[in-house]
């Protein structure tokens, strides 16, 4: 009937939404991918950096549908180099949120800190977080925290889905009006949608002509004639 404070039991290192389940049952990770998507999922959610989004080649006489041609081309390859000594550390702070049998309620529920240092054996990388040294999901929540890219990319996100633009370089002098309010209010996010919704942009609608794109306040003609037959 009302609220109440709860804590995790299985000994989990708190850090926000980076320690709750939900997060992780969203992106799974299969044995193979060793939590290299999940790690991209922290990357794109809180930096706004996706490495899928990195333009890639390979030789075509690398086997990277065998399991140590892969590996070898993830140590060796400068192309694939230039993600993962970034990519794996991250990956390697997850863990204790590994669970190979993912259908398994059990596995999928709980925290396993002895599973921790797995990386030693499937990843060969330590912790860490773009070239600085890292221990938990504590330290990387506090390293995202600090992180400049943190601010501006919760600003870019906020004002792309309250704007329903694309937020790109055009835009820069109104993320830095956007993230002043952020930071000056210490990271609220009211603060931040306030601003947002303040913009003379927001007040005035911004039209997609993108068939498949949204607006902000604008109906596209079919919106319009069903609504109104509604």
């Amino acid at each position: 009937e009302e609220w109440r404070k709860v804590r995790y039991t299985d000994g989990r290192p708190l850090s926000g939404l980076l320690s709750s389940n939900g997060l992780w049952w969203r992106y799974m990770s299969t044995a193979s991918n060793a939590n290299r998507l999940r790690a991209n999922a922290v990357s794109t959610l809180f930096l706004c950096n996706n490495y899928l989004e990195r333009p890639i080649t390979f030789e075509r006489d690398n086997n990277l549908l065998n399991p140590e041609g892969l590996s070898d081309a993830i140590k060796n390859d400068p192309n694939c180099v230039n993600c993962h000594n970034t990519l794996d550390p991250l990956a390697a702070h997850l863990f204790g949120f590994w669970a190979p049998q993912a259908d398994s309620w059990m596995e999928a529920s709980f925290y396993h800190p002895e599973r921790e240092r797995l990386w030693e054996d499937v990843l060969s990388v330590p912790p860490g977080y773009f070239g600085q040294t890292s221990n938990n999901i504590t330290d990387l929540g506090r390293k995202i925290a600090t992180d400049p890219r943190f601010a501006s990319c919760a600003v870019e996100q906020i004002m792309s889905h309250f704007l329903a633009q694309k937020i790109d370089l055009a835009d820069a002098k109104r993320i830095v009006q956007h993230r002043e309010a952020f930071l000056e209010s210490g990271l609220t996010m009211r603060s931040l949608i306030r601003s947002v919704v303040q913009d003379p942009d927001y007040k005035v609608g911004h039209l997609n002509a993108d068939q498949e794109g949204t607006n902000a306040k604008l109906l596209k003609l079919d919106q319009l004639v069903s609504s109104i037959e509604d």
